[in-house]
């Protein structure tokens, strides 16, 4: 990894224990609600975490996400973190791609400056079917 990239996961890190750690746990498989069902999908070893093209995540952070995701109901939506700076969101998402387990290349301030551009029409949350349905414009 190199040092930009140890800088922006170290600094996730911090983000991800202050703000994510309450719905997605401190191992990343989610926080159960008291009864059956979590609060927020798992991080570790979800397929849209790991992906080579970060474009989702991305669009999940700025913008939020509501609705099943992947058939399963959650009892919020993910906030929409947009109004932070672009290192911020690449700061979270290279800590959640390199933790719990999982191993993805890690996202740049510009990658996210670059969905910022795409999507700054957008007013509202993300769904998953949503999300599916757009083409990657980010390679990694």
């Amino acid at each position: 990894m190199s040092e930009q990239g140890a800088k922006l996961v170290a600094q996730g890190a911090i983000i991800y224990k202050q703000l994510c750690i309450t719905c997605h746990g401190s191992d990343g498989k989610g926080v159960n609600t008291g009864g059956p069902g979590m609060i927020a999908p798992a991080l570790a070893a979800n397929p849209d975490v790991n992906a080579q093209a970060p474009d989702k995540l991305i669009r999940i952070l700025l913008h939020g996400l509501s609705g099943p995701i992947r058939g399963t109901r959650y009892p919020d939506a993910m906030p929409a973190l947009g109004a932070n700076d672009n290192n911020y969101i690449a700061s979270v998402l290279g800590y959640v791609r390199n933790d719990f387990g999982n191993k993805a290349p890690i996202i740049l301030p510009d990658d996210v400056q670059k969905i910022r551009d795409a999507s700054k029409e957008r007013t509202k949350t993300y769904t998953m079917d949503e999300l599916d349905g757009i083409r990657s414009i980010l390679r990694k």
